[in-house]
């Protein structure tokens, strides 16, 4: 995969594809771009994937520096899906190399809202393709949290 063709490198331009859109961004500072995933998982819908807008390929690509503000960018979306979905907590998770599961080989860090007994890592292969129109509720909320809460 090369910059030119990485799905998440048009994300952080807002170019939209046959998977995502350009609506799916809740969050976008010069470092980094948050965004609605398009895949879902039963029981944590409307997760949020986190990318850094230049090109990596993995964290052992990935300056430190662009870690910070990725991290710093997760904790934004976590405090939004605490306060808005009344989640019980939050998992994070990043994959690197030739893992089963790894679609796009451009760094993105996973956010996931957490519910009791709501077997996220049970129905990994339960997760299913989601359509724009179903990821806009969960993005116009969350981006106006963040927008209203953009000094925290």
């Amino acid at each position: 995969m090369t910059v030119d063709n990485c799905p998440f490198c048009k994300v952080a331009q807002g170019i939209g594809d046959a998977i995502t859109h350009p609506s799916d961004i809740i969050y976008q500072d010069i470092y980094t771009t948050a965004f609605i995933s398009p895949k879902w998982w039963p029981n944590n819908v409307g997760y949020t994937i986190i990318i850094p807008n230049q090109h990596y390929k993995d964290m052992f690509d990935l300056p430190a520096d662009i870690m910070a503000h990725i991290h710093i960018t997760s904790q934004k979306v976590a405090k939004a899906y605490l306060t808005i979905f009344s989640c019980d907590g939050i998992s994070v998770r990043q994959h690197n190399g030739a893992y089963p599961l790894q679609e796009v080989l451009h760094y993105h860090f996973h956010v996931f809202p957490r519910y009791h007994n709501d077997q996220l890592y049970a129905l990994d292969d339960h997760s299913y393709r989601t359509t724009v129109e179903q990821r806009l509720p969960y993005a116009e909320k969350i981006r106006a949290y963040l927008e209203q809460h953009e000094a925290d």
